[in-house]
Formats: structure tokens, C-alpha cells, sequence
């Protein structure tokens, strides 16, 4: 019975001490948050040269990609029709069918560089509105 005792007394220093060390950890994890705001306006970048970037050529425009496209054309390309559909006269409609998969994937291609070259415009403009004091120190 008292060794019974004994280890619970222990059990409950061992959980203190744990407790303690927990609450020292989480002290020292909110002191580095709060000097990492508080130094937040010590540190800045190097000054960036706006009007030569603005007079600069600008980056080139993104390649138009053909993945679609390009995956589609060797199936359309490659098609043989079958004893059966030539029998049954569905070789025209099964090549009209591969064809607008084609032109399909092809719209999807464009759309997707048009979007492409939209969003970079987009990211380009908002570069140009920021103000000196987003930009230095």
C-alpha cells in the first residue's frame, strides 16, 4: 500500500514536471512569435529599380501548348475502320467524330494559353500599382 502510494505521488511530480516544461515550451514558441512581429519592420529587401523594369522589354509571351491536341491528332490519324464499319457505313461518321475531337481539344488548347496569357497580364499590372512604401523600407 504505501509503494502504491509512493508511485502515485511520483506519477503526479512526473506529470507536473511535464506540465511545467509543456508551459516553458509554449512560452518560448509565443516570445519568438511576438519578436518575429515585432522585428518584422527591421528587416527589408534590397530597393528594386521600377523604372527599369517598367522600360525593360517585359517577359516573353508563354509558348501555346498542344497537349490536347497533340494527343488526339496521331488517334485520329492512325484510325482504321473495321470490317464493320465499313459494312455498316460508319466509317465517314466515326472520322467526322475523331476530326471534332481534334478541333474540340484544339479550342480547349487555346482557351487554356488565352487564360494563361490573361493571368500573366494580370500578375504584370498589379506589379505596377504598388506604392513606395510596399516597395522600400
Amino acid at each position: 500500500m504505501r509503494r502504491q502510494k509512493e508511485l502515485e505521488r511520483e506519477q503526479k511530480e512526473y506529470e507536473k514536471m511535464q506540465m511545467v516544461a509543456k508551459a516553458r515550451h509554449e512560452v518560448g514558441a509565443y516570445e519568438h512569435y511576438r519578436e518575429a512581429l515585432l522585428s518584422i519592420h527591421k528587416e527589408c529587401s534590397a530597393p528594386v529599380n521600377w523604372k527599369k523594369i517598367a522600360a525593360s522589354k517585359g517577359p516573353k509571351k508563354p509558348l501555346r501548348l498542344a497537349k490536347r491536341e497533340n494527343k488526339m491528332l496521331p488517334k485520329a490519324d492512325s484510325y482504321e475502320p473495321s470490317f464493320f464499319d465499313r459494312l455498316l457505313k460508319r466509317e465517314a461518321g466515326k472520322r467526322k467524330h475523331l476530326v471534332d475531337l481534334v478541333v474540340s481539344a484544339k479550342k480547349s488548347d487555346q482557351s487554356e494559353h488565352e487564360k494563361i496569357l490573361i493571368d500573366g497580364g494580370r500578375i504584370l499590372r498589379s506589379g505596377k500599382n504598388l506604392s513606395k512604401s510596399q516597395v522600400h523600407c
